[in-house]
């Protein structure tokens, strides 16, 4: 293993928020003051701040990703204001691609993930390269735990973080393209994945240009829905 010529960044802060959440006055009473103006905040239409891409599905659809598969727009279950997104399949696949506006060697992703079901493995999120190829993924094995598929040195990595179901959790996938000495890590909820913080990988030369959401490959059953993604050069 060829040492990293640069050690990886853990994805610890924050994410960036897209949209407002629902909320509820507790303020009771005739003399209860007026509520402040809503300040309004990024929608997921709208460019986020320090953001490459990003969509929180407020359009009611999948029309900023490039191209889009099984994958469809959701309002019964969104992270927050009206829509996500849903990837639900019984065998078919359920994907987008979104061509990212240039080519980068180090990149930041992050996806609120909602699952619903699973009974087989599902592709979250992952990094496509400059050759059209899958170059990492981030998903969920058969039960639920985190783990990393590099498709260019074709190495499966599991970790024992599991993601629980029923419940929103924010996935963060940064990757740092270098050749044999490239890196990658994942967070969950804010906290770095120790199993899945790798250094020394082989993520092959061809810079990052697309996101996928999504899962591309067949015979595989899970009901899991997205919301409030985005890509970024710094972490979130």
């Amino acid at each position: 293993m060829v040492s990293p010529s640069r050690p990886p960044r853990l994805c610890s802060a924050p994410a960036i928020t897209h949209k407002r959440r629902r909320s509820r006055s507790t303020t009771t009473g005739d003399h209860a003051p007026p509520p402040a103006p809503l300040q309004r905040h990024a929608q997921a239409d709208d460019p986020a701040a320090g953001a490459l891409f990003s969509d929180g599905f407020e359009t009611g659809d999948l029309s900023q990703w490039s191209t889009v598969s099984g994958l469809t727009a959701e309002s019964a279950n969104p992270h927050a204001d009206s829509y996500g997104a849903e990837e639900s399949s019984v065998g078919t696949p359920t994907f987008a691609y979104e061509a990212l506006p240039g080519a980068y060697t180090e990149l930041w992703a992050q996806a609120w993930v909602y699952v619903n079901s699973q009974s087989t493995s599902a592709n979250l999120i992952g990094w496509r390269g400059s050759n059209g190829g899958s170059i990492i993924n981030l998903y969920l094995s058969q039960t639920g735990k985190l783990s990393l598929r590099n498709n260019v040195g074709s190495i499966t990595t599991p970790s024992t973080t599991v993601m629980p179901a029923g419940s929103w959790h924010q996935v963060v996938l940064h990757a740092l393209i270098n050749g044999t000495s490239s890196n990658v890590d994942v967070s969950l909820d804010g906290t770095a994945v120790p199993d899945l913080a790798l250094t020394g990988q082989n993520l092959g030369t061809n810079p990052i240009t697309s996101l996928q959401l999504g899962d591309t490959a067949s015979a595989r059953t899970y009901d899991i829905n997205f919301d409030d993604v985005a890509v970024a050069q710094n972490p979130f």
